[in-house]
């Protein structure tokens, strides 16, 4: 049966008004819906004096946690007997089902660990922590926040890399950097997600 000509006309206008709204805001609706956070925000205190074996284990491990996003019981270990004779030592990481290693340089005969470096193989990116690290910093400002659907539990990731998977925000009418008055006019924007040795960084990018 061949349908009245207003109802083609407004069909028409329907969609052509929803390819317009898709093509000028690329990033609405895309991802999965987020909500509050339920897990504790870990922090990293980024000390560089440690007391001991046992406190640099400890720095470790709250880099590795702060970096995840979340809080989860960990096993650390460095193999080091004398910092005498080994001044160049690992430390392992065990947390997420993942072992982070650390290769840690100090100082022969600095039994306080007060002049270390350590450089991580890999680092451990969370689903939930990164959920909840972008509601705590977003949720103020956004009408909703979405992140990638595929975005795994956990992943083992190398130290500064900046994730494939995004989030997305859709900015209140209100917020001047994002929002309606301002030069993206309120359209959903990207978060970029890297993952640094005891930090989860977050960066926003205009579609």
């Amino acid at each position: 049966m061949k349908r009245p000509l207003w109802i083609v006309l407004v069909a028409g206008l329907v969609a052509a008004l929803a390819a317009c709204g898709s093509k000028g805001d690329p990033y609405a609706g895309v991802g999965d819906s987020i909500g509050p956070p339920t897990e504790v925000e870990p922090t990293a205190t980024g000390d560089t004096i440690v007391d001991g074996i046992y406190g640099l284990q400890e720095e470790l491990a709250r880099r590795v946690l702060a970096a995840a996003g979340m809080i989860r019981p960990y096993q650390a270990d460095c193999a080091v007997a004398n910092i005498d004779l080994e001044p160049v030592f690992p430390c392992t990481i065990a947390v997420f089902d993942e072992v982070v290693t650390y290769q840690v340089k100090t100082k022969p005969g600095d039994n306080n660990y007060s002049d270390w470096t350590a450089k991580p193989d890999a680092l451990i990116a969370t689903r939930a922590g990164i959920e909840a690290a972008v509601w705590r910093h977003y949720a103020s400002k956004a009408k909703a926040i979405r992140c990638d659907g595929d975005l795994p539990e956990h992943q083992r990731v190398p130290p500064g890399q900046t994730l494939g998977q995004h989030c997305y925000v859709t900015p209140t009418a209100q917020d001047p950097d994002f929002g309606t008055n301002s030069p993206n006019g309120g359209r959903a924007y990207v978060i970029d997600i890297t993952i640094n040795d005891g930090q989860l960084d977050l960066a926003e990018r205009r579609p």
